[in-house]
């Protein structure tokens, strides 16, 4: 089956949660505001049997903030205990390089806010596994259409769960189909 395949990783400020620069100051993030749909899409994709990772950098030497992104998670329903797993790299690592090293599978997608991580993403395909990246749209980024003029697929953190989780769908086949 192809979802034994397939790794979704998901970034957390400004995908999972809406992005505030306040979030570097102790106590905010445990209440920060959630991206609602993009929690249930990724609550959906967990009920698929999608393999779902959380995948958010922690400043380095500020520890605190994993505590509190762990206790958001918690608060939204989105724990360990319900089948997801995190990564929390340090900034100073990329994103992909985590990924890569815990042994991907055929087909990992990042779902991030930030294009350069995405790019960053993509270019760690090879032969045997495919780094696909999907930009979630939120209401700060995509100013710059890097990532629209480059044909990278988007989605915008406000569409419909429902609706985001059938177009995901139809991207992992088309994706699952093509060469590397």
């Amino acid at each position: 089956m192809y979802k034994d395949d397939v790794s979704i990783y998901t970034d957390m400020d400004g995908t999972l949660v809406e992005y505030e620069e306040e979030y570097l100051k102790r106590g905010i993030y445990e209440n920060a505001v959630p991206h609602d749909e993009i929690v249930k899409l990724v609550r959906l994709l967990n009920l698929e049997g999608y393999d779902i990772w959380f995948l958010t950098s922690i400043p380095d030497g500020e520890n605190w903030i994993k505590e509190e992104k762990i206790r958001w998670l918690y608060k939204h329903n989105l724990s360990i205990e319900d089948g997801y797993k995190i990564l929390m790299p340090k900034y100073s690592l990329k994103k992909c390089e985590v990924a890569h090293a815990r042994n991907p599978r055929k087909l990992s997608i990042l779902i991030d806010d930030f294009s350069k991580n995405l790019f960053d993403w993509e270019n760690f395909s090879s032969n045997e596994n495919k780094f696909r990246g999907i930009k979630c749209n939120n209401n700060i980024n995509g100013t710059k259409g890097s990532w629209s003029s480059y044909g990278g697929y988007s989605i915008s953190a406000f569409d419909c769960s429902l609706y985001l989780m059938a177009d995901i769908e139809k991207f992992i086949y088309a994706t699952m189909k093509e060469e590397v």
